[in-house]
């Protein structure tokens, strides 16, 4: 488990936290047009924002 999070916080990490701010910038768009927000676009934000805040966590506590 650790190898996986290791390989996401070091190689992955710059383009999810694009795709996070790009997802963010869409529902943005979203909200000000009045459109309806779709459920994909939540479940990719909620998958993002987890793996950013949850992988530097993972990574400071088992590798203590």
């Amino acid at each position: 488990m650790e190898v996986i999070f290791s390989f996401i916080g070091i190689y992955l990490m710059p383009f999810i936290c694009l795709f996070f701010i790009l997802s963010v910038i869409d529902l943005i768009k979203l909200l000000i047009k009045g459109k309806e927000v779709r459920t994909e676009l939540i479940v990719i934000i909620v998958i993002t924002f987890t793996l950013i805040v949850y992988t530097p966590i993972y990574l400071l506590i088992y590798n203590m």
